[in-house]
């Protein structure tokens, strides 16, 4: 594994915070119409999101049936430069961070300022489900012949007697942490090899479903505790090696 610390150019793609709540048809546009007003400054960019729902309904010597329904699903914000997104949908809140990633400090002080003002204007009873997810993109060196050990910690293994040369691989394990009872979905994407660098991304998806409190300062511990999970996870995939160009 590598030595966990904090890096300097981390190799961060997006970064997102995602808070559930149970979803409701009584949250329309005229609903989240102030948060656009209240976050124009920094999120001048809007747009109307809607869903549609299909139904098929089969019957023994018919021909089947199509019901569809186009309803509303929420409000998204975007940042000047496109490097914020808020989502303030009917079952919850997103704010995804694609450029321009600072700390996870600043990104959840800005997701719970912004959680604070949907939980105001929804009032939901309960948070169901709370989610932090980072999608990083690593430029690996591999030389001919390398092995993946010589940056990956948990790679995939083919047995002795197949093909050992694998071009590309993607895996993804669903393992559940006893002192957090969170759960976190790892993907893992190795590609093709460029003329010198071999694109590797490292996707991390932490997340808790239950009951928890809408209230900010209750859902930041949660969400620090993820982050903790996250970095375990991160630093335990990779080696110091694969590593080196980011600290």
């Amino acid at each position: 594994m590598a030595t966990p610390g904090r890096l300097t150019h981390p190799p961060i793609q997006e970064a997102l915070v995602d808070l559930r709540i149970a979803s409701t048809t009584t949250i329309d546009a005229g609903v989240l119409e102030p948060l656009k007003q209240e976050f124009r400054s920094r999120y001048p960019k809007s747009e109307p999101k809607q869903r549609m729902e299909a139904r098929i309904e089969q019957q023994v010597g018919r021909a089947p049936t199509v019901q569809a329904r186009v309803g509303f699903h929420g409000l998204f914000l975007k940042s000047e430069d496109d490097s914020r997104i808020v989502q303030f949908r009917t079952d919850g809140f997103t704010l995804n961070q694609v450029a321009g990633y600072t700390t996870a400090d600043d990104l959840f002080t800005e997701a719970l300022a912004l959680w604070r003002a949907y939980t105001h204007v929804v009032r939901p009873a309960a948070t169901i489900r709370v989610a932090l997810r980072y999608i990083n993109k690593l430029l690996l060196p591999f030389r001919h012949g390398d092995h993946f050990e010589r940056f990956l910690t948990a790679p995939v293994a083919m047995p002795a007697e197949a093909p050992q040369h694998v071009a590309d691989f993607l895996t993804r394990a669903v393992v559940v942490d006893g002192s957090t009872e969170a759960t976190a979905v790892v993907a893992q994407r190795l590609e093709p090899a460029t003329e010198k660098l071999t694109p590797f991304t490292l996707d991390i998806d932490v997340f808790k479903i239950g009951e928890f409190s809408v209230d900010p300062g209750s859902l930041e511990p949660l969400l620090q505790r993820m982050r903790e999970l996250k970095n375990r996870l991160f630093f335990a995939l990779l080696t110091n090696e694969a590593l080196e160009p980011y600290r």
